[in-house]
Parts: structure tokens; sequence; C-alpha cells
């Protein structure tokens, strides 16, 4: 079950290195995908959700997001509304097991990306980060 998947092209280029990668690492609790803009970050990971079974949320977070942002994004791509942090964790919970894919990380604010570590900690086993 994918939810919220990105669309794309339908005759983009594969990096096959990275998605044998992606796939051979897949049970990994947290893997890290960092090359140049227009490297094909993006297209990997969404290839790559669409080959994972199970449920898979992808988000693609917003420019400047805050803690409050991403909580609300999370739980809308997860198809839930959340205004807590404890409310978010309970969402993703009930999703396990569960494949969480961020992109764009890095335009969100220091606060936010905290808040991404935390809830890595907080999830139930069974949920890994992309």
């Amino acid at each position: 079950m994918a939810l919220r998947i990105p669309k794309i092209a339908p005759a983009v280029l594969e990096r096959q290195r990275v998605g044998a990668w992606l796939d051979r690492h897949a049970q990994t609790a947290i893997r890290l995908l960092c090359a140049p803009a227009g490297s094909g970050k993006t297209t990997s990971a969404v290839l790559y959700a669409r080959r994972r079974p199970g449920a898979v949320l992808f988000v693609a977070v917003t420019p400047g997001a805050t803690p409050a942002g991403l909580i609300a994004q999370i739980a809308a791509c997860a198809g839930h509304h959340a205004e807590t942090y404890a409310e978010l964790v309970d969402a993703l919970a009930a999703l396990a097991p569960l494949e969480i894919i961020v992109d764009n990380i890095d335009g969100a604010t220091a606060e936010a990306r905290d808040l991404l570590g935390r809830i890595y900690l907080d999830v139930p086993d069974g949920a890994t980060f992309l």
C-alpha cells in the first residue's frame, strides 16, 4: 500500500546501483541518500517506493518547514490529522510495518530536522526511514 507517492515521468533513467543498494538495505532502520541536485535521488526513491510491499509514506518536505508543519505533513501523507507529536507517533504506530521516505529534509528548519530524529526513536519497531 503506497500512500501519496509522487508521480514521475514514464521514461526516467533508473539508477540501478542506487536501486539495488536501497533494496539490499531495505530492513536497515535509517538510510541516507545524499547526492548533488539533479542526480536522481527523488526518482530513485520513488521507484524504490513503488517496489516496496506494505505501507510506504513519501513525505516531500516543504521549504522552511517547522516542527508543526512537519508533523502535519507526515500525518497527511499517512492519511491522518495530527497536531501534536504524540498524535503523529500514534498514527505512525498504527501503520507499522512502515517505510517512511523523507525527501528535501535539508530545506526544513533545524528544529524540524531534530524532530525527525526524535520520530525515529519513538515509532515502534518495523518502521524504517529513507
